[in-house]
């Protein structure tokens, strides 16, 4: 079973099999889980102490390699969820054990979803803490910064209006703060737009929408994503990528906890100047005007921010489509004052 397992993660070229360094660390994670399975055959529950961990190496270095090896982590467990339920299925395959082969691979289930909840919350940690502290710059020194930086303009106005010896030498220190402070806001700008990236932009929005269904663990209902090829291009060129990304996830999360639908469609593409997202289900639909959760308020905040719109389409028993359209220019993108 250990071999299989192995050969079918070298025929995806996973790391986790064709390194010897990761292969050593997923051999032993995944006799960990077949142990714990024999325990669920024997017992008929899992073992009270079982903690199996995929281990997430260390060995990435852009935020890219990190989104990859987390996939890598979630596409590990889904071909060992695969390989072990062919053995149980060869080990039960009388009708009449077919309720214990259920309780088995739903223990299975359990463990493999267990195993991936340190390396998800290591990942969602770093991320956290890179937006908490692009926050926390943004508003403690951007805003205070763009504030001063008013103050002073005010003060050298006044000090021209009583223009003189001791004016004219008050403007000079003053022109020098201006200058110092000016590039203290631009010193912030560029950290905040680093940290900004690095935590939550999606290189391809296509990629980063896929690989959120992935992490789900998305079997149903069916999701088809279309990006054209030159949507990447403008919303990295805008500085919105992160943001349009952030708005089609909330709407396929909605989606996912509501719709009760079994195909689903996202849709992204160029329309005259504006970029158009449209994300349709064939679920079981909703009065607009009696549902506004925080996620659809915080949709239409984010479309805001950009200058853009939300369009809500749907009834009870006839699915739901929600479009987003963002100009290429204009919105501040959330970023007022720095």
């Amino acid at each position: 079973m250990i071999e299989t397992y192995r050969q079918r993660l070298i025929m995806d070229r996973s790391p986790f099999g064709t390194d010897p360094e990761h292969w050593w660390h997923t051999s032993r994670y995944a006799l960990e889980v077949f142990a714990e399975c024999l325990f669920s055959l024997q017992l008929g529950r899992l073992p009270a102490t079982g903690g199996a961990g995929l281990d997430l190496r260390r060995s990435y270095s852009t935020p890219r390699e990190r989104d990859q090896a987390a996939l890598h982590c979630i596409h590990a467990a889904r071909t060992l969820f695969g390989v072990i339920s062919e053995v149980l299925c060869e080990v039960f395959p009388a009708p009449r054990d077919s309720r214990r082969l259920a309780q088995v691979l739903t223990d299975l289930h359990t463990v493999l979803h267990r195993s991936l909840e340190k390396p998800a919350i290591e990942l969602l940690s770093t991320l956290h803490n890179q937006r908490e502290l692009s926050r926390e710059v943004h508003d403690r020194i951007g805003n205070h910064t763009s504030l001063a930086l008013r103050q002073l303009e005010l003060l050298e106005v006044m000090l021209r209006r009583g223009a003189g010896e001791k004016g004219l030498e008050h403007e000079e220190r003053i022109g020098h703060l201006k200058r110092t402070l000016i590039e203290t806001m631009n010193s912030t700008r560029d950290l905040v737009d680093g940290l900004r990236s690095d935590s939550d932009a999606p290189h391809e929005l296509k990629s980063a929408l896929l690989g959120y269904l992935a992490a789900a663990d998305v079997s149903h209902p069916v999701v088809h994503v279309h990006v054209d090829d030159d949507v990447d291009c403008v919303i990295a060129a805008m500085g919105m990528g992160d943001a349009l990304f952030l708005m089609v996830r909330e709407c396929l999360r909605n989606m996912l906890a509501h719709a009760d639908a079994s195909v689903a469609t996202v849709d992204v593409g160029i329309e005259g100047r504006n970029v158009v997202a449209r994300v349709q289900d064939n679920g079981v639909g909703f009065e607009p005007h009696l549902r506004s959760g925080n996620g659809l308020r915080s949709l239409y905040e984010r479309a805001g921010l950009l200058d853009g719109s939300v369009k809500l389409i749907s009834s009870p028993g006839s699915g739901t489509q929600i479009t987003i359209t963002v100009p290429f220019l204009g919105g501040s993108h959330g970023e007022p004052g720095v």
